[in-house]
């Protein structure tokens, strides 16, 4: 079963591709030409580009802000987000005086922005705001892979703008780090100043110390010089003196220490140096990165052919489309033929009298119908409909070489009782205005235009414009036409308009028998058995049809 299912899908899809393919290839020139209009109205941006390696050190704890410290990732993504930043953002738009340039104040990527000028009336706050969005909106920053480069992009009408614009964000990024670090550098060296200071006073409070010791100790040891205890009072002094010494001297050495430390980040603040740098600069480029032309026609194209391909299958799928024989045989209607599509086919090219094209393939469908018509009739004459389900499937076509074949064996007429559409008259009647004029009251040997094909041919009736067509073609003087006609020739072949007029229902009862013209894949099983439904006289004298302009499988 999942076989047959699978099989019966296959030969879906391939008769939409093949039955239907021009209906998508309309879907797909239908998108192609909204997209062309699409990128007509759209301007031309161009995007520059410039590359800069961020700066991947971490700043030191230390008092040394050029220390070597190892790559922290957690910085790197700092950095590209500082890089992303309005900060960034506003430095340039600051710097490049772009407040108010008109494309970043009014982009027009759409028509919506047109539409959002009326009545639109920003706060310089908003307006301010706008312009930041637009500005990031223009702006890309990405990273290189795994690299510590980023890519930064810039788009805009103006080329020459986008890659100054490109730039001077790189420029921005570089001149805040060398603000953040020099800023860092000042808050530690203003806390060294403040705790050399300390140092400062600890250290002369050490240095003053050992003086006071000094002096309180030699004046004790006058006025103890003559007791018993004078050794032991020497040697506790010294050791006093010497640890007062000794804690001078260690404050000092931090205080120096801290004094030469304090004079290399002074001289630091004034030089600060930073890991980024602008690798490659922005330059203006030359051809326009947006709109991607052959992307969006391409897009439009694979669009427009998806919708046309599910329409194509769903009209296939919700009707029995006639193509084959057996369709129209499962109705109970015989088929006598196909008649191939050739290229260049057509009822009569201009004023030419070449043999159309359709009886050069054989011919087999049209004899077929002779066959039919030949039973039917047997040693009387026949006269014969021509009908259609609707219009332009080909039945005037059919008729004129229909009555080609029937006038090599015996006298035929070709009528043309289409008032609708005579297109039969229009090649065929080259006489005059006042020789029709004048044709169109008389019998019916001065109406009959010969032609060199052999058969005879009847023009359609002149109608005034008050008239309706059937009532001309249910006329009493009609009638009497089509009954000499009937009489005076073997073969009288009548194209009548399609079933959809009350025409061809109106004059059925005038002819013997009815040929149904079926375009090859324009109507469905339904259409017909409407038609024929509310034509029960041509369905009763119905021969059988012909299938025209089947395609031909390759």
């Amino acid at each position: 079963m999942h076989e047959v299912s699978d099989a019966s899908g296959l030969a879906l899809l391939r008769d939409v591709l093949l039955w239907r393919h021009r209906q998508i290839w309309l879907w797909v020139a239908a998108a192609l030409v909204l997209a062309t209009a699409w990128l007509a109205l759209q301007p031309y941006r161009y995007t520059a580009r410039a590359a800069l390696l961020l700066d991947t050190r971490r700043i030191p704890a230390t008092f040394d802000v050029n220390a070597d410290t190892p790559v922290d990732m957690a910085v790197v993504e700092s950095q590209f987000e500082t890089l992303r930043s309005d900060k960034i953002a506003i430095d340039v738009l600051t710097k490049l005086e772009l407040w108010k340039h008109a494309e970043l104040t009014r982009p027009f990527n759409s028509l919506l922005d047109v539409f959002a000028l009326v009545g639109d009336k920003q706060t310089p706050a908003a307006a301010k705001e706008a312009v930041l969005n637009n500005f990031n909106k223009a702006k890309s920053i990405k990273r290189t892979g795994r690299s510590f480069l980023a890519e930064i992009s810039f788009s805009l009408r103006d080329p020459v703008l986008a890659a100054n614009v490109a730039n001077a964000i790189a420029a921005a990024y570089i001149d805040d780090l060398f603000q953040a670090k020099a800023a860092n550098a000042q808050r530690a060296g203003d806390w060294m100043l403040d705790r050399l200071k300390n140092l400062r006073e600890q250290a002369n409070g050490a240095e003053q110390a050992v003086e006071d010791f000094k002096a309180r100790d030699v004046g004790g040891l006058t006025r103890e010089a003559s007791g018993e205890n004078v050794a032991a009072s020497i040697s506790h002094s010294r050791v006093m003196l010497k640890a007062l010494e000794a804690h001078a001297q260690t404050y000092k050495t931090v205080y120096e220490t801290f004094l030469g430390r304090t004079a290399q980040l002074l001289q630091q603040q004034t030089f600060p140096l930073t890991d980024a740098r602008v690798v490659a600069e922005a330059t203006p480029p030359l051809k326009p990165s947006s709109p991607k032309s052959v992307l969006v026609l391409a897009l439009a194209g694979l669009f427009g052919g998806s919708i046309g391909f599910v329409i194509a299958l769903g009209r296939e799928q919700l009707g029995d489309w006639v193509r084959t024989p057996e369709l129209l045989e499962s109705r109970g209607i015989r088929t006598l033929g196909s008649v191939p599509l050739l290229p260049g086919r057509n009822l009569l090219a201009g004023r030419s009298v070449t043999r159309p094209a359709l009886l050069i393939d054989g011919g087999d469908a049209l004899r077929n119908v002779k066959l039919a018509l030949d039973e039917r009739a047997g040693s009387n004459n026949i006269s014969v409909g021509i009908v259609s389900i609707r219009s332009g499937e080909g039945r005037s076509t059919i008729a004129y070489n229909l009555a080609t074949l029937l006038a090599e064996g015996a006298p035929a007429l070709l009528m043309d009782c289409d008032l609708h559409q005579p297109e039969l008259s229009r090649k065929l009647d080259r006489r005059g205005r006042k020789a029709k004029a004048d044709a169109a009251a008389a019998p019916l040997p001065d109406r009959i235009v010969r032609d060199s094909f052999g058969f005879e041919f009847l023009p359609a009736p002149a109608t005034s414009s008050a008239a309706h067509p059937s009532q001309v073609l249910t006329s009493a003087h009609f009638r009497e036409l089509i009954s000499e006609a009937r009489n005076s020739y073997r073969y009288c072949v009548a194209d009548l308009p399609s079933l959809r007029h009350v025409d061809a229902r109106a004059a059925a009862s005038m002819f013997d028998v009815f040929l149904l013209v079926v375009e090859f894949g324009a109507v469905t099983t339904v259409d017909i058995d409407r038609a024929l439904l509310l034509s029960r006289s041509v369905a009763d004298r119905l021969i059988g049809a012909v299938i025209n302009k089947a395609a031909v499988r390759k």
